[in-house]
C-alpha cells in the first residue's frame, strides 16, 4: 500500500509506491518495505539535524526549509522561490532585516563594537537598507551595564 505524504498545511506532496525511493525533496523518502531503509532514515535525520550544512543549497527544498551555508556560516530559510539569510552568522553581528518596513528603517544590527567611540560595547545600530553603512548608533552599553548612548523609556 502506497504512502501519501502531506505537508504541514495538509497539501499532498506526493505518493510513494511500495519498495521505491522518492528524491523530490531534500530527504530520501522511502516506500513501504524498501530494503536497507535504516541507512536512508539515519542519513535523513543527520541532514535535518545539521540543517543540510553544505557549501551549496539543497537541490529540492520545500518552503520553510532551513539550510546552513558552511561557506558564509549563515543559516538560511527557503521562502518558496529563494534562499534568504535569517539574521546572523557565527562570525558576524546579529542583523535584522524587515523588507516590509519603510525605506531607511529596514536593517538593524546588534554587535560588540570594534570602532571608536564605543569599542568593546554592546551597540544597537540602524543600518542603510542595501549595504553595511551605519546610519546611527541608537544605543550603546558598556561592560558594566551603563547606558553610554541612547535612552530607555519605561511605560
Amino acid at each position: 500500500m502506497a504512502y501519501t505524504i502531506t505537508l504541514s498545511d495538509g497539501t499532498v506532496l506526493g505518493t510513494i509506491a511500495d519498495a521505491t525511493v522518492d528524491n523530490t525533496t531534500s530527504l530520501t523518502l522511502l516506500g513501504r518495505n524498501y530494503p536497507g531503509y535504516g541507512q536512508y532514515i539515519a542519513n535523513d535525520l543527520v541532514h535535518m539535524l545539521e540543517h543540510f550544512s553544505n557549501t551549496t543549497s539543497p537541490v529540492h527544498p520545500l518552503t520553510g526549509q532551513l539550510w546552513y551555508d558552511s561557506t558564509t556560516t549563515f543559516l538560511n530559510i527557503y521562502n518558496g522561490t529563494s534562499w534568504n539569510p535569517i539574521g546572523f552568522n557565527t562570525e558576524s553581528p546579529l542583523e535584522f532585516y524587515n523588507p516590509s518596513c519603510p525605506s531607511g528603517q529596514r536593517r538593524w544590527r546588534i554587535r560588540i563594537s570594534n570602532t571608536a567611540p564605543h569599542i568593546g560595547m554592546l551597540v544597537f545600530e540602524a543600518m542603510a537598507d542595501n549595504d553595511t553603512t551605519v546610519l546611527n548608533t541608537v544605543l550603546a552599553l558598556d561592560g558594566v551595564n551603563n547606558l553610554v548612548k541612547g535612552q530607555v523609556i519605561y511605560s
